[in-house]
């Protein structure tokens, strides 16, 4: 049983766990459900791009996010705390990665 200062400490690293892994979904559903369809003119291109812009800025923002929470996570936490959060790390860059190259693209 963990009692203490040990307990606070599980508590505070399955938070992170749970923080990290609800903005790695995020950014990953936001990455799978985009569009990019797009027909008009010059005006209507230009809004466009700088919407698609935003919208990978906020995905890879969220994916920073859970990337930079979960790095603790690895320092301090338990054994299975380690795997999810290497998991978690590994999809966060994996959409860092996607994010970034497609904001080259605009």
């Amino acid at each position: 049983m963990i009692i203490g200062k040990d307990w606070d400490r599980q508590r505070k690293w399955r938070a992170r766990l749970a923080t990290s892994a609800a903005m790695v979904v995020l950014a990953a559903w936001r990455i799978f459900t985009c569009s990019f369809a797009f027909s008009g003119d010059a005006t209507l291109y230009y809004r466009f791009a700088r919407g698609m812009f935003r919208y990978w800025l906020v995905t890879g923002s969220f994916a920073a996010v859970g990337a930079v929470v979960i790095i603790p996570v690895l320092w301090h936490g338990a054994g299975p705390q380690i795997l999810i959060g290497a998991i978690l790390l590994v999809l966060a860059a994996l959409a860092l990665l996607m994010c970034s190259s497609v904001m080259r693209g605009f």
